[in-house]
């Protein structure tokens, strides 16, 4: 659940002299327009319900767990308050790359072509936030384009993860808990030789939630960004989150 304006102060970063817009705006307003150049008004409709969803889910979390403050306050009852509600664009930015690269790919049952267009309409609508200065242009290009750099490390990040758990026995004592039902598990959190992670949870508003710490080597955290995604399985023995098995990690 994301805190509202109440229970945190409110630290808009909109202009001087002009009023913050919600991510719920943002996408209400492009979704409305008349012009639909990409695709029909159902497929334009779909794209911003699957982003919604996103937003609402793995970056509620996200941006809770980087202490991120709510930028825009708001009547909604403070039970139904939801992430697009009380954040601007920029808030979320950080982790778009998310939505094309994880959740479209990974949790989104939809297929390939529909997965496609989608992708198309969420870009243009990242470039008419750029035109309306709700996002800046970086962050229009830090969505669109990989980062050379930012690969290498998660392949560094994934090598070094495989050879400590090659090393490692972890058949040892019973599990209180376990996460080994998702394809990847999206990082939430980064200390020094910690990190945390998503998960889907029965109940709350946003259906997901972290758990860790998770133990990991600090080579890895020197690397691993929140958003980051990886093949993992966990396990839980004598209260704490140990790593069972891990496969690729993939840069976000």
């Amino acid at each position: 659940m994301v805190r509202t304006a109440t229970e945190l102060p409110i630290a808009s970063t909109s202009k001087i002299g002009t009023k913050p817009m919600s991510v719920r705006s943002a996408m209400n307003k492009y979704s409305n327009r008349s012009n639909y150049k990409l695709g029909t008004s159902e497929e334009y409709q779909f794209a911003m319900t699957v982003l919604r969803e996103y937003i609402n889910t793995f970056g509620s979390v996200l941006l809770r767990s980087q202490s991120v403050l709510p930028t825009i306050s708001t009547r909604v009852k403070k039970d139904e308050i939801l992430a697009w509600d009380v954040y601007e664009m920029s808030s979320i930015a950080p982790w778009l790359k998310g939505f094309k690269h994880f959740f479209l790919e990974y949790k989104v049952n939809a297929p390939p072509e529909a997965k496609k267009q989608w992708t198309r309409i969420v870009s243009d609508f990242i470039g008419w936030c750029v035109e309306r200065e709700l996002l800046s242009v970086k962050q229009l290009l830090d969505y669109e384009v990989p980062d050379t750099k930012t690969i290498l490390a998660a392949a560094f990040a994934q090598t070094n993860l495989r050879n400590v758990l090659a090393h490692k026995n972890n058949n040892v004592g019973r599990l209180e808990d376990w996460h080994d039902a998702e394809p990847l598990y999206m990082v939430s959190r980064v200390r020094a030789g910690k990190l945390w992670f998503i998960t889907c949870i029965a109940s709350g508003p946003s259906g997901y939630e972290e758990f860790g710490p998770v133990p990991v080597p600090k080579g890895v955290t020197d690397v691993v960004q929140p958003g980051w995604a990886i093949e993992a399985s966990f396990g839980k023995r004598g209260g704490t989150w140990q790593m069972m098995t891990a496969g690729k990690v993939i840069a976000i």
